[in-house]
Protein backbone atom coordinates (compact mmCIF):
# COMPACT_ATOMS: atom_id res chain seq x y z
CA UNK A 1 0.00 0.00 0.00
CA UNK A 2 1.78 2.68 -1.37
CA UNK A 3 0.98 6.49 -1.26
CA UNK A 4 0.25 7.57 -5.31
CA UNK A 5 1.62 9.53 -7.17
CA UNK A 6 3.50 13.21 -6.26
CA UNK A 7 5.24 11.08 -3.69
CA UNK A 8 8.45 10.04 -3.08
CA UNK A 9 10.15 7.31 -0.57
CA UNK A 10 11.95 9.21 1.50
CA UNK A 11 15.70 8.71 2.88
CA UNK A 12 14.69 8.13 6.64
CA UNK A 13 17.38 6.49 8.54
CA UNK A 14 17.46 5.13 12.10
CA UNK A 15 19.07 7.67 13.30
CA UNK A 16 16.29 10.20 12.50
CA UNK A 17 13.93 7.45 13.47
CA UNK A 18 14.88 4.97 15.33
CA UNK A 19 11.69 2.84 15.21
CA UNK A 20 8.21 3.89 13.58
CA UNK A 21 6.35 6.92 15.10
CA UNK A 22 3.29 5.67 14.65
CA UNK A 23 0.66 2.61 16.52
CA UNK A 24 -1.97 1.48 14.81
CA UNK A 25 -4.33 -0.07 17.66
CA UNK A 26 -7.51 -1.65 18.05
CA UNK A 27 -9.89 -1.94 20.84
CA UNK A 28 -10.26 -5.36 21.08
CA UNK A 29 -8.38 -8.68 19.69
CA UNK A 30 -10.89 -11.27 19.24
CA UNK A 31 -14.25 -10.54 16.86
CA UNK A 32 -17.06 -12.55 15.28
CA UNK A 33 -18.91 -12.13 12.42
CA UNK A 34 -20.41 -8.86 11.84
CA UNK A 35 -19.12 -7.25 15.30
CA UNK A 36 -17.53 -3.64 16.25
CA UNK A 37 -14.13 -2.78 16.47
CA UNK A 38 -12.42 0.98 17.18
CA UNK A 39 -9.50 0.96 15.30
CA UNK A 40 -7.36 4.67 16.11
CA UNK A 41 -3.97 5.41 14.22
CA UNK A 42 -1.95 7.89 16.47
CA UNK A 43 1.41 9.12 16.11
CA UNK A 44 4.53 10.86 18.63
CA UNK A 45 4.39 13.42 15.36
CA UNK A 46 1.95 14.68 13.59
CA UNK A 47 0.70 13.28 9.96
CA UNK A 48 -0.76 14.24 7.08
CA UNK A 49 -2.31 11.05 5.33
CA UNK A 50 -3.06 7.60 6.04
CA UNK A 51 -4.79 4.39 4.40
CA UNK A 52 -5.84 1.56 6.36
CA UNK A 53 -7.25 -1.92 5.89
CA UNK A 54 -8.35 -4.75 7.35
CA UNK A 55 -6.19 -7.90 6.16
CA UNK A 56 -6.19 -11.87 6.46
CA UNK A 57 -3.61 -13.77 8.33
CA UNK A 58 -4.10 -16.85 6.31
CA UNK A 59 -2.26 -15.66 3.13
CA UNK A 60 -2.62 -12.16 2.66
CA UNK A 61 -4.45 -12.43 -0.71
CA UNK A 62 -4.69 -8.42 -0.89
CA UNK A 63 -8.17 -8.25 -0.82
CA UNK A 64 -9.62 -5.85 1.77
CA UNK A 65 -11.98 -7.34 4.93
CA UNK A 66 -15.03 -5.93 6.41
CA UNK A 67 -15.67 -2.08 5.94
CA UNK A 68 -15.59 0.84 7.64
CA UNK A 69 -18.05 3.58 9.29
CA UNK A 70 -17.74 6.32 11.84
CA UNK A 71 -14.51 8.04 10.43
CA UNK A 72 -13.02 10.92 12.51
CA UNK A 73 -13.71 14.48 10.98
CA UNK A 74 -10.57 14.56 8.56
CA UNK A 75 -11.13 10.87 7.38
CA UNK A 76 -13.21 9.07 4.98
CA UNK A 77 -13.93 5.52 4.07
CA UNK A 78 -13.54 4.31 0.52
CA UNK A 79 -14.53 1.73 -1.64
CA UNK A 80 -10.96 -0.57 -3.22
CA UNK A 81 -11.57 -2.27 -6.25
CA UNK A 82 -10.21 -5.22 -5.11
CA UNK A 83 -13.12 -6.18 -3.00
CA UNK A 84 -16.76 -6.42 -3.72
CA UNK A 85 -17.51 -5.16 -0.30
CA UNK A 86 -18.22 -1.13 -0.32
CA UNK A 87 -16.40 0.87 2.30
CA UNK A 88 -13.26 -1.54 3.13
CA UNK A 89 -10.48 1.42 3.56
CA UNK A 90 -10.50 4.08 5.74
CA UNK A 91 -7.97 7.13 4.51
CA UNK A 92 -7.57 10.87 5.01
CA UNK A 93 -9.63 13.52 3.99
CA UNK A 94 -7.76 16.85 3.73
CA UNK A 95 -4.19 17.32 4.71
CA UNK A 96 -4.28 19.39 7.82
CA UNK A 97 -1.42 17.70 10.59
CA UNK A 98 -3.26 14.83 12.77
CA UNK A 99 -1.75 12.88 15.78
CA UNK A 100 -4.18 10.49 15.66
CA UNK A 101 -7.94 9.54 14.38
CA UNK A 102 -10.42 6.74 14.57
CA UNK A 103 -12.99 4.61 13.16
CA UNK A 104 -14.71 1.80 13.27
CA UNK A 105 -14.75 -1.34 11.58
CA UNK A 106 -17.32 -3.58 11.40
CA UNK A 107 -15.96 -7.59 10.72
CA UNK A 108 -17.29 -9.46 7.51
CA UNK A 109 -20.41 -11.65 8.41
CA UNK A 110 -18.14 -14.68 7.67
CA UNK A 111 -15.30 -16.50 9.22
CA UNK A 112 -12.03 -14.79 7.38
CA UNK A 113 -9.89 -16.10 9.98
CA UNK A 114 -7.74 -14.25 12.44
CA UNK A 115 -6.99 -10.90 10.69
CA UNK A 116 -4.78 -7.79 11.24
CA UNK A 117 -4.76 -3.93 10.41
CA UNK A 118 -2.57 -2.38 7.85
CA UNK A 119 -1.22 1.27 7.39
CA UNK A 120 0.87 3.47 5.58
CA UNK A 121 0.76 7.02 6.74
CA UNK A 122 2.27 10.42 5.26
CA UNK A 123 4.29 12.54 7.24
CA UNK A 124 5.08 14.90 4.37
CA UNK A 125 4.75 14.10 0.55
CA UNK A 126 7.94 12.29 0.30
CA UNK A 127 8.51 11.61 4.04
CA UNK A 128 5.89 8.32 4.69
CA UNK A 129 6.00 4.95 6.41
CA UNK A 130 4.82 1.55 5.02
CA UNK A 131 3.46 -1.31 6.88
CA UNK A 132 1.98 -0.29 10.20
CA UNK A 133 0.61 -3.37 11.51
CA UNK A 134 -1.79 -3.50 14.81
CA UNK A 135 -1.78 -6.53 16.64
CA UNK A 136 -3.98 -9.95 15.16
CA UNK A 137 -7.28 -9.88 15.92
CA UNK A 138 -8.59 -13.71 16.27
CA UNK A 139 -11.54 -15.15 15.01
CA UNK A 140 -13.44 -16.62 17.73
CA UNK A 141 -16.77 -17.34 16.28
CA UNK A 142 -18.80 -20.18 14.80
CA UNK A 143 -16.41 -22.31 12.98
CA UNK A 144 -19.29 -24.14 11.66
CA UNK A 145 -22.26 -22.16 10.47
CA UNK A 146 -25.15 -24.72 8.39
CA UNK A 147 -27.51 -23.34 5.96
CA UNK A 148 -29.56 -26.22 6.27
CA UNK A 149 -30.25 -28.85 8.54
CA UNK A 150 -27.92 -31.85 8.70
CA UNK A 151 -29.54 -34.83 6.64
CA UNK A 152 -30.81 -37.40 9.48
CA UNK A 153 -29.90 -41.40 8.03
CA UNK A 154 -32.48 -44.18 9.15
CA UNK A 155 -31.30 -46.70 11.01
CA UNK A 156 -31.65 -50.64 11.09
CA UNK A 157 -33.14 -51.24 14.54
CA UNK A 158 -33.21 -55.13 13.96
CA UNK A 159 -35.95 -56.81 15.84
CA UNK A 160 -34.91 -58.18 19.29
CA UNK A 161 -37.80 -61.06 19.13
CA UNK A 162 -36.26 -62.75 16.41
CA UNK A 163 -38.41 -64.00 13.19
CA UNK A 164 -41.19 -65.42 15.46
CA UNK A 165 -41.88 -62.06 17.28
CA UNK A 166 -41.61 -60.70 13.65
CA UNK A 167 -43.78 -63.08 12.28
CA UNK A 168 -46.40 -63.27 14.60
CA UNK A 169 -46.56 -59.21 14.23
CA UNK A 170 -47.41 -59.71 11.00
CA UNK A 171 -50.50 -62.52 11.95
CA UNK A 172 -51.90 -60.12 14.43
CA UNK A 173 -51.44 -56.88 11.49
CA UNK A 174 -53.37 -59.44 9.33
CA UNK A 175 -56.29 -59.93 11.07
CA UNK A 176 -56.81 -56.68 12.40
CA UNK A 177 -56.92 -55.73 8.41
CA UNK A 178 -59.47 -58.33 8.09
CA UNK A 179 -61.31 -57.37 10.67
CA UNK A 180 -61.95 -53.93 8.97
CA UNK A 181 -62.64 -55.10 5.86
CA UNK A 182 -65.32 -57.63 6.99
CA UNK A 183 -66.77 -54.33 8.92
CA UNK A 184 -66.43 -52.41 6.46
CA UNK A 185 -68.56 -54.66 4.02
CA UNK A 186 -71.32 -55.07 6.43
CA UNK A 187 -72.55 -51.44 6.32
Amino acid sequence: MSPHEGHRKSLVTRQSYPRVPFSLLVNNRTYVPGQHIQVILTGDINFKGFFVQARSMEGDSGVPLGRFINPHVGSKVMSCSLSPTAANAWSHMDKYHKSDTTATWVAPPSNEGNIFFRATVVKEKSIYWENIFSDIVHYTGPIYQPTEPPELEPKNVPCTGGPRLAASITTSMMRVIVALVLIILMF
